[in-house]
């Protein structure tokens, strides 16, 4: 997998989130000052990179935005396309799962569901 861009307004959180995805042996991670959207691999970011990207993201499934719990924030999320959304009061640790998860879902060749697909159809 290519590396884990991180791109955050606070340099020293980026790191620390950097320092802590090195330990889970993914992929390596990386803190760049403006997220490329042409290499693959994840891309985490805070709402002032996500606005330097052209809307809406090509590829958004590999976004892991750290956001406001503001309902404003949710919607430009959601027009942007990103799926992944984190909010900036939680834990360093499920930061790093959100990150962990998107590349989980992005080296999958088919959609992650929840449930069983066979289960949800008998839910209707």
């Amino acid at each position: 997998m290519e590396a884990i861009q991180i791109a955050l307004s606070d340099a020293g959180f980026g790191q620390a989130l950097r320092n802590q995805l090195a330990s889970s042996d993914v992929a390596a991670a990386r803190c760049v000052e403006c997220p490329d959207t042409s290499r693959g691999g994840i891309i985490v970011l805070d709402f002032e990179h996500l606005e330097m990207l052209p809307q809406p993201i090509e590829g958004a499934e590999r976004v892991v935005l750290i956001a406001s719990d503001g309902p404003e924030d949710l919607d430009k999320a959601w027009s942007a396309g990103v799926q992944s959304v984190v909010s900036q009061a939680e834990s360093m640790d499920t930061m790093v799962l959100a990150v962990l998860a998107a590349c989980l879902q992005v080296s999958q060749s088919t959609p992650i569901h929840p449930w069983p697909v066979d289960s949800l159809n008998r839910l209707s």
